[in-house]
């Protein structure tokens, strides 16, 4: 999707790739993709999500442009994130995602591969001509891995000398924090009904974010 290659069935190994037709219903690979499910939900599962479309939305008047077209209040304090739609005049969806509010005036906007392009051109479009707000396709710059699951802060809390503790990174807080040799953006956000870490990580050298 977008480009980018993604799996479509589940198999093991000596599995002849047969997805089947496409339904509505739970396909014929459903039981594997179920025992991969049982397997994570009780203790941890990570996931790459290099995916994902990343956007950094920044000037004077970035916070004001994402507000207008957001349902949701994404301009409040710094290292906060925001889950949220966003609207078109007759009040029907345009796109489904998360804006980080970084600085004063810059913000991460993280949206499903499915959406890259609509979502950068319906930014766009919204920024009058007169706002002072620019939009940086950052995809291929930036890595990211969630870790979900029960255990997600446990595992990541051996990588890193940071506090992950709940004072420390409360739910829907953004933190830059080592982990390993690196420097990265730690996302602390829910979509999937377990506690979820998000990683974000630069692909060039020496600039980490998490």
């Amino acid at each position: 999707m977008s480009g980018w290659e993604s799996p479509d069935w589940y198999g093991t190994p000596g599995t002849k790739p047969e997805p089947g037709a496409l339904t509505w219903g739970r396909p014929s690979w459903f039981p594997r993709w179920q025992q991969e499910h049982q397997a994570a939900r009780p203790k941890r599962d990570p996931h790459g999500y290099v995916v994902h479309g990343k956007f950094l939305v920044q000037g004077r008047d970035a916070g004001r442009c994402l507000n207008r077209i957001s349902g949701n209040q994404v301009d409040g304090a710094p290292g906060v994130i925001t889950y949220t739609q966003w609207m078109n005049q007759a009040g029907t969806l345009e796109a489904d995602l998360t804006v980080t509010k970084l600085g004063d005036h810059r913000f991460l906007v993280v949206v499903t591969d499915t959406m890259v392009r609509h979502a950068e051109t319906w930014m766009k479009r919204n920024i009058p001509d007169e706002a002072q707000a620019s939009v940086t396709d950052v995809t291929s710059a930036y890595g990211q891995l969630n870790v979900q699951g029960p255990n997600s802060r446990a595992l990541l809390q051996k990588l890193t000398s940071a506090d992950l503790s709940n004072a420390c990174i409360p739910f829907r807080t953004a933190r830059e924090i080592d982990m390993g040799f690196a420097r990265v953006l730690c996302i602390r956000i829910n979509l999937c009904g377990r506690a979820r870490l998000r990683a974000l990580h630069s692909r060039r050298a020496g600039d980490a974010c998490l």
